[in-house]
């Protein structure tokens, strides 16, 4: 009577369920993408950090709650939902909340986040069918790069945020723009972008926001408004947001050139007085948009692969993140789902901000460096790359083991060199390329017939020995420049 039973309640064997795995539509932020199962009926639970070393990365530039619509076209609902928040810390994901769910996932602030700058977010989610005693199972994974939120973080200041990148403020209006400029090291967003500003934290009435289009001397040019939001008298904290696009097509701004904008935000208080934020951007069309630009705030972004260097080959993914406050910036690199930071050095202009990975058995032990060729800066007569070499480290990360650049200590080494060829006259410029990964191109002057960093005149070429630990040069060799 028992198997008579148990056969009763399990008559259709599973017919009802998917017989493959549902694509998720994700939709956030009025931005949809696909999800594709990461795991199907596994017998085992899959490992969250391999989930999500492959998962999509998508921005949200609201900084209270993130959240996610699911659907699934033409399935049925699943019978059961859960879902856990990760937070990546040193390159490790770290657990936070776990809960239920159906069609929509809600990511909170959390305590363990620094507060500043963006964070990497992770969400691995499973749907769960069951018909009799019968069940399937299917693993989604997706990665969020937010702003970084503390739980009950108060904001001083309000937070402009365009596609994870995070825009510099200051307090003063319009007549503060032409100072941010000349701080220098300003985003570049593109043309069309969705620019949110996340209001403070404490009460206000109202907030206005202003876009303005500036001339050559950081002069008001035109402007338009684009929105505001409303506060609460009465709540302890405001948690509001307001995001308008940057493409004011129908005011004729936009004519396919670069343009420098500038936005200020005006809250007027509970006693009517009011205050100004202001920020100050550059907005080029989507074509001329680099790899990834660098921002002015720590903010980690990537830069390779390169989408206009064609299909990647190395299996290495490089971001950067810049501090100001330390002066410096650090490179993240991503290698067989394990990553690993390291300082680099002076911070990296926007604009101009890449890094090239490559790999070579420098120092002929059998076993394959990663070597970066990265951009170090540009400026009258200069223009410098440097090379970062990387061995095997603790956990299958990887270690800074050697970096050439030209400093002081090198361009002493050049001069040396120099004089020991009988080019006493020469001096070491400011150019610096890296050919290959083996062999270094400095740029000499000739300072007595011309400016001391115009006049170039010739290359000194020479060959990288990496010992394991070390770079040196040897085997220099000068060509004039013909």
């Amino acid at each position: 009577m028992g198997v008579g039973l148990w056969l009763a309640a399990d008559s259709t064997g599973g017919a009802g369920l998917p017989q493959s795995p549902p694509t998720v539509t994700l939709s956030l932020d009025h931005r949809q993408a696909e999800l594709t199962a990461a795991d199907w009926d596994g017998e085992t639970p899959p490992d969250p950090a391999e989930l999500l070393a492959d998962a999509p990365l998508f921005t949200d530039d609201y900084i209270w709650s993130h959240n996610a619509g699911l659907s699934l076209s033409g399935q049925s609902r699943p019978t059961e939902g859960t879902y856990t928040d990760y937070l990546l810390q040193d390159g490790q994901w770290m657990e936070g909340h776990n809960g239920s769910m159906t069609y929509t996932i809600a990511l909170q602030p959390r305590a363990d986040s620094a507060g500043k700058g963006t964070e990497e977010r992770g969400v691995v989610f499973t749907y769960t069918w069951k018909e009799g005693f019968a069940t399937r199972s299917a693993t989604y994974a997706y990665r969020l790069l937010v702003p970084s939120m503390r739980e009950d973080q108060v904001l001083e200041e309000p937070l402009m945020v365009s596609g994870g990148t995070i825009l510099p403020v200051c307090e003063g209006g319009p007549s503060e723009f032409g100072s941010i400029v000349v701080q220098g090291n300003l985003c570049t967003l593109p043309m069309g972008a969705i620019l949110t500003v996340n209001d403070l934290s404490e009460p206000f009435q109202t907030t206005e926001l202003t876009l303005y289009l500036l001339d050559e001397r950081y002069g008001v040019a035109d402007q338009a408004l684009v929105g505001g939001s409303s506060g609460g008298k009465e709540r302890e904290q405001v948690y509001s947001a307001f995001g308008f696009p940057l493409n004011l097509e129908e005011k004729g701004w936009w004519k396919g050139e670069d343009l420098l904008l500038g936005v200020t935000v005006a809250y007027t208080w509970p006693d009517g007085t009011q205050t100004q934020w202001s920020t100050v951007f550059w907005a080029v069309p989507e074509e001329e948009l680099p790899g990834q630009p660098a921002a002015g705030e720590e903010i980690t972004v990537r830069l390779w692969p390169d989408p206009d260097q064609g299909e990647d080959v190395t299996g290495v993914s490089i971001y950067v993140r810049n501090d100001p406050e330390l002066e410096t910036s650090q490179m993240r690199v991503w290698v067989n789902g394990v990553t690993s930071w390291f300082d680099t050095g002076v911070l990296l202009s926007g604009q101009h901000a890449w890094a090239t990975p490559g790999w070579a058995d420098l120092d002929g032990d059998g076993t394959d460096e990663l070597a970066i060729i990265r951009y170090e800066g540009h400026g009258t007569g200069a223009s410098l790359e440097a090379l970062h070499v990387l061995e095997p480290g603790e956990g299958d990360g990887y270690t800074l083991a050697a970096t050439f650049t030209l400093g002081e200590e090198e361009a002493a080494w050049v001069e040396a060199t120099l004089k020991e060829l009988g080019l006493d006259p020469l001096s070491c410029g400011y150019i610096c390329y890296f050919p290959d990964l083996f062999t270094v191109d400095i740029g000499i002057c000739d300072p007595v017939n011309g400016p001391p960093l115009g006049n170039y005149v010739g290359t000194l070429t020479c060959t990288l020995a990496y010992d394991g630990q070390s770079l040196t040069l040897t085997d220099p060799v000068y060509v004039p420049t013909a």
